[in-house]
């Protein structure tokens, strides 16, 4: 009937074939209590708005059914298929069936096209609200089906929602389900928005099971089944009977379990949801069922509204876990799987969080990421036996670890490495074992270092050997306190360019044979674990080999008697540093006679000479230090710019060295006059930059930046 509504009465339809109505206008369903239509049929269609001018609802009375109960136990269920433009049932009055049976709705609202030169021209109406609500009573499972015309559930434009609720038996969800309108292509223009799109709920009983099982997609491009423009709310226990990807704008919110329907056939979940919105599951992911893999990233790429929120007690995944973007771990969060990646800049956790990768942890992104606990404790969970490259791998930029109110510990035979600097901290305990970096940092009252047993060691070059035990290597290596040995195992070591680190205790520090580069640590996606060199006696450092690390040397007790060194002044040190012959090296070009070290003193060490050649190293003509200098005078230029951000590669290799060198002037023990010593070097190194606008302060701040928050 032509733009009219049609009322199909209560007890007006028994269809034991298939059955259809249609209205250009409106379809109400019943006028009174009772079912409608009685269908043990195969298939039911209504089809509101037949003539598609936007004007067309399907309705249904208070108390009204269509009951869709199969005659027999052994019948095939029957396919429900509804259609219109303006809503199926609303949410305070969902179109009612019983019996469960198939369902596939279209709601897709229209507006004319306001053109004047055409007639009976009608488009997407992105401003209106209405959506598709069903609610299944009395028995049966409900199937989400793909339908006749394979359209699954949809609205198609505006913010309408979606809600499915089966109140007697499982919901099947085995075809597409859409809320967030595609765009309209426009040969030769841009695409015409049809709306932002609405919410996505299923709800069932407890017991049940909403059970994601989808044959078809939104769009193949996204592989994405599920897809809604703001939140997704599974009101019930989840389980993936297949592979699956979502999209939510709005974020998602599973109150009950996500599981693997089969235990033996684990199925991935891939979640893609706006900045600041949270994936939330009350009863854990994978916790009765372990997932194969669970993959969390950004709809909204190159913004900053938030990190995503991830919101679980547990993930369990037998295969990897990808979180794509910045991360906020609302609760004391568990993370178990094959391998987990953090690829976002910024992970924080509100409560605990314990990480166990059987393969590796990995952090992705190419710049630098931190995690943070703001409480609780950060746990790494450790190895039953010891791994032959880095089990916590970060291949290029810094990472820093902290727990601010907790500990952090990195499980026993872990080895982490870094393409950068490695910063670690945690306000009561720092454990770790195995350290890789260009510089690292640790800062803890409580720093334990594990003894493990010696291991395979796998280099960048793939040459395999047998290390010695726990090792710790970087360029710089400075703790906040004296680190403690802990376990069975050969006694751990430390490894550093100068061969000496900042409060080791008791650990014993050797002298690296080359300085530590991006190239020893990662090769591409991966990240070796370094070993450090044995030391002969007598002899020169020997090179990193393919072949068993022989055992430290033993203490040995000295003979020398324990007294105060010679008191040396800061124009002695600077002095020294510059010019004082070294060994048998003679003094630089231009230098005058220096006054012989006194015996005893902070100069008369080998320390004193070999921070002497960095020194001089740094204000020498070697091409990576005068591209480093001639870098930071280009920076310089701009007396606005905080150099060591402005400046090349070069010139922030440059700047850490500096500060490198800094470091182990503070460790030579000059008290007081350290400071007076910094402020000459960093006027000499400034002279040697050569800009007007750097002078000691200003390149001192810079120096500083680079030190990861170490005094130098």
């Amino acid at each position: 009937m032509a733009d009219g509504d049609l009322l199909l009465k209560t007890g007006s339809v028994l269809a034991g074939g298939s059955f259809s109505a249609d209205s250009d206008g409106d379809i109400v369903l019943g006028d009174a209590n009772g079912t409608v239509i009685d269908a043990s049929s195969e298939a039911v269609e209504l089809r509101a708005d037949l003539d598609q001018d936007g004007t067309g609802a399907l309705r249904e009375a208070p108390g009204a059914v269509i009951d869709l109960t199969p005659a027999n136990a052994t019948d095939p269920a029957t396919r429900l298929t509804l259609i219109a433009s303006e809503g199926i049932g609303t949410s305070g009055a969902p179109i009612a069936i019983r019996g469960g049976g198939e369902l596939s709705a279209l709601n897709a609202p229209l507006k004319d096209d306001g053109d004047p030169t055409t007639t009976d021209v009608f488009i997407s109406n992105p401003d209106a609200h209405s959506g598709v609500f069903v609610t299944n009573t009395g028995s049966g499972d409900l199937t989400l089906a793909n339908g006749r015309n394979q359209f699954g559930i949809q609205v198609t434009a505006g913010d309408g929602d979606i809600e499915i609720t089966n109140d007697a038996g499982d919901l099947l969800v085995q075809t597409a389900v859409q809320t967030k309108p595609i765009p309209t292509p426009i040969p030769g223009g841009d695409p015409i928005d049809n709306g932002p799109g609405g919410d996505i709920t299923f709800t069932v009983n407890p017991g049940n099971q909403v059970v994601l099982d989808p044959r078809l997609l939104v769009s193949r491009s996204s592989l994405v089944s599920i897809a809604s423009g703001r939140k997704q709310t599974y009101e019930g226990d989840v389980e993936l009977a297949r592979n699956i990807a979502i999209a939510a704008n709005g974020g998602v919110a599973v109150v009950g379990a996500l599981d693997s329907q089969d235990a033996a056939t684990p199925r991935s979940l891939t979640a893609t949801i706006a900045d600041g919105t949270a994936f939330a599951v009350r009863d854990g992911a994978g916790a009765q069922r372990p997932l194969s893999a669970l993959t969390l990233s950004s709809t909204l790429v190159g913004t900053d509204d938030g990190p995503l929120v991830l919101d679980t007690p547990t993930v369990v995944t037998s295969g990897s876990q990808t979180y794509r973007a910045d991360l906020s771990l609302a609760q004391q969060t568990s993370l178990t799987g094959g391998a987990v990646e953090f690829g976002g800049e910024k992970t924080s956790a509100a409560a605990g969080v314990a990480v166990n990768a059987a393969d590796e942890v990995l952090f992705s992104a190419a710049g630098d990421q931190s995690v943070v606990a703001t409480a609780g404790n950060l746990i790494f969970a450790g190895r039953a036996s010891v791994p032959i490259d880095a089990s916590i791998a970060k291949p290029t930029g810094n990472l820093t670890l902290t727990s601010r109110e907790g500990s952090l510990i990195l499980g026993d035979r872990e080895k982490l490495s870094a393409g950068g600097s490695l910063a670690l901290a945690g306000r009561n305990t720092v454990r770790f074992t195995d350290l890789s970096a260009l510089d690292i940092a640790v800062t803890s009252p409580d720093i334990q270092i594990f003894s493990r047993e010696s291991g395979p060691v796998v280099l960048p070059d793939r040459a395999v050997f047998t290390d010695g035990g726990t090792d710790v290597l970087a360029n710089t290596v400075s703790f906040s306190s004296a680190p403690v040995a802990v376990g069975s195992g050969p006694a751990p070591r430390i490894a550093t360019l100068s061969g000496a680190a900042q409060n080791a205790g008791a650990i014993p520090v050797t002298r690296l044979p080359a300085p530590v580069s991006l190239s020893s640590i990662a090769n591409g996606s991966r990240a070796f674990d370094l070993a450090i060199p044995s030391v002969d006696p007598g002899h020169e450092t020997q090179e990193i080999a393919t072949r068993a690390l022989v055992p430290p040397l033993a203490p040995q007790a000295s003979g020398d008697q324990a007294v105060p060194g010679e008191p040396v002044s800061s124009e002695e040190v600077v002095a020294f540093l510059a010019c004082a012959p070294l060994g048998e090296e003679f003094a630089p070009t231009g230098c005058g006679e220096t006054v012989q070290p006194a015996y005893g003193s902070a100069l008369d060490t080998e320390r004193a000479v070999e921070v002497a050649r960095a020194y001089r190293t740094l204000l020498g003509d070697t091409p990576p230090e005068m591209a480093g200098r001639e870098a930071l005078a280009r920076a310089a230029a701009d007396p606005k710019a905080e150099i060591g951000s402005a400046s090349s590669p070069a010139g922030r290799d440059y700047l850490t060295e500096v500060a490198r060198v800094l470091g182990q002037v503070r460790l030579l023990g000059l008290g007081d006059g350290y400071r007076e010593v910094r402020a000459d070097l960093l006027a000499a190194v400034a002279r040697a930059i050569g800009s007007p606008q750097l002078d000691a302060a200003r390149l001192g701040a810079a120096v500083d930046a680079r030190a990861m928050g170490m005094p130098i």
